[in-house]
Parts: structure tokens; C-alpha cells; sequence
């Protein structure tokens, strides 16, 4: 068709996963992988890229408030042919129950556009919200039932 505007867009299809590990009851060691597959369509021409992340984090609680933790990263891209690595330290405070705010700094880092909401991974100084919850908090899980009710 004459005229036609050619589609353009961009897709990414990701699959990822999240193990934490607590080894001491100060430790906690967490390993983050991920993948991507890339469609970008614009000016007319196809392109796609492809992306894996592999990140690890140690925080260690220094007081029952106070964590300090160290995180390693790299991306690899390109076929595993590029890769690029970061690598920062935090300070951590629980500010309320299941509320953490950090404060750190990457000495070096990389942007990935599909990945960054594993952690952040620029160069430079990052502050970070984290709220724990699990199915306790629409009461399932381990609570305990409610006494049955006799008449």
C-alpha cells in the first residue's frame, strides 16, 4: 500500500527468579537471574537483542534496625559477547516493620532499560524502598485458625 507508515514498536519477553538464602540469622545472601529477548521496529528496520543479568547481594544486619550490604552484577549481551558489570555498597534502616530504606553507591554500573527493576544498577548514589510482606498479610499462611465458636 503507498503511503503506509511501516509498524513500528518494541517488544521484550523477559523470565527471571529471585532466591534468597539466610544462612546465619544476621546473613542474607540473595542471587537474581535474568533474561531477555528484544524486538525493537521503528524507522522501518527489525532489530533484536537479547540480554541475561546475573546479580548477588549479601546484606548483613549490623543491629536489629541497621544492615550494610554489598552487591555484585554483570549483563551480558550480545551473545554473552558483551558484558558489563556492577558493583555497589548500602546502608540500610528498617524504618517501620517490613519497611527498609537504603542509601548506596555504585562505583560502576550499567543501564538496562528491561532490567533495571532488579535492582539498581547505574553508576552513582540510589536510594531504595523495600516493603516484605508475605501471604500473612492477606491473612493466609501460618496463622493460625480461628478458635471454632461452640454453642
Amino acid at each position: 500500500m503507498a503511503g503506509a507508515t511501516p509498524a513500528s514498536g518494541y517488544d521484550a519477553h523477559i523470565v527471571a527468579g529471585l532466591l534468597n538464602w539466610q544462612p546465619t540469622g544476621r546473613l542474607v545472601l540473595s542471587g537474581r537471574l535474568a533474561a531477555k529477548f528484544a524486538t525493537d521496529r521503528s524507522d522501518g528496520f527489525s532489530t533484536t537483542s537479547d540480554a541475561q543479568l546475573v546479580m548477588g547481594r549479601a546484606t548483613y544486619d549490623l543491629t536489629t534496625r541497621w544492615d550494610a550490604g554489598f552487591i555484585g552484577s554483570v549483563l551480558l549481551s550480545d551473545g554473552n559477547a558483551a558484558r558489563q558489570y556492577g558493583l555497589g555498597l548500602e546502608i540500610g534502616r528498617i524504618v517501620m516493620t517490613n519497611l527498609r530504606l537504603a542509601a548506596g553507591y555504585n562505583m560502576f554500573g550499567y543501564r538496562d532499560r528491561d532490567l533495571s527493576s532488579f535492582g539498581y544498577s547505574m553508576k552513582g548514589a540510589y536510594l531504595d524502598f523495600a516493603f516484605k510482606f508475605d501471604e500473612s498479610l492477606f491473612g493466609r499462611g501460618n496463622t493460625p485458625p480461628a478458635p471454632a465458636v461452640r454453642k
